[in-house]
């Protein structure tokens, strides 16, 4: 039996080692060939550096050839350091608040079947609704217009509207809110329970105007992309 099956997954987030070596959900991916490229031009650069040209007649080198003021490294060290931990404390940020505004939606989901289930017999299609709307606005947060995992929760009537809706996540909204419409007409949810539906609809298309903003980077320079 492996060993790291029996930790727990906050005894394997808590291990350095793990974390340290991880490849997963990291930047190196992205970076990899870039540093691999630096480490070989760096590499070949010594190679030349200290067997090729810089020996004397006497089979000795120049120990001062290449010799440049520590003054700049340090400097340069300080800045790229400075420039790294803005740029970690942005990720962070930008982290917690989708974090957070997804939890919105995870909650407000909830109320919403919680609702619907409880003061309406036709619970399950609103639930169906919530559950396509999560997941259309994942696909749409993933830049993709591929409804193949919402399908089974969408009718074909309404699969053909929000194929051709430029954002599909606001059609489903709009589906959800002529559903508690439906069920107010018919007087199946007094006014008080149709207000608290359609709040909860609102913290959805709230919550995914914060979300969409993730798709632009705060900063402009393609440097740590």
């Amino acid at each position: 039996m492996d060993p790291k099956s029996s930790l727990s997954p906050v005894q394997q987030s808590r291990s350095w080692f793990r974390n340290a070596f991880a490849w997963n959900g990291t930047a190196l991916p992205l970076c990899y060939q870039r540093i691999v490229l630096l480490v070989a031009y760096a590499c070949v650069v010594q190679g030349i550096h200290s067997q090729l040209w810089w020996g004397k007649p006497d089979g000795s080198r120049h120990d001062t050839a290449f010799m440049l003021d520590t003054f700049g490294h340090v400097v340069l060290g300080s800045l790229i350091g400075f420039l790294l931990v803005v740029r970690i404390n942005a990720s962070n940020a930008r982290y917690w608040e989708g974090r957070t505004h997804w939890g919105t939606i995870v909650n407000a989901s909830r109320n919403l079947t919680r609702a619907g289930a409880t003061y309406t017999s036709n619970g399950k299609e609103l639930a169906n609704l919530v559950a396509a709307y999560a997941m259309t606005l994942k696909a749409s947060l993933r830049g993709s217009r591929d409804l193949s995992e919402a399908s089974p929760f969408l009718s074909e009537e309404l699969m053909g509207v929000v194929e051709g809706f430029g954002n599909q996540p606001t059609a489903i909204a709009a589906a959800m809110s002529a559903w508690v419409k439906d069920q107010a007409v018919l007087g199946v949810i007094n006014p008080e329970i149709t207000r608290h539906l359609e709040s909860q609809i609102a913290e959805l298309v709230n919550a995914q105007g914060a979300v969409k903003k993730f798709r632009k980077p705060h900063f402009p320079s393609p440097m740590f992309r």
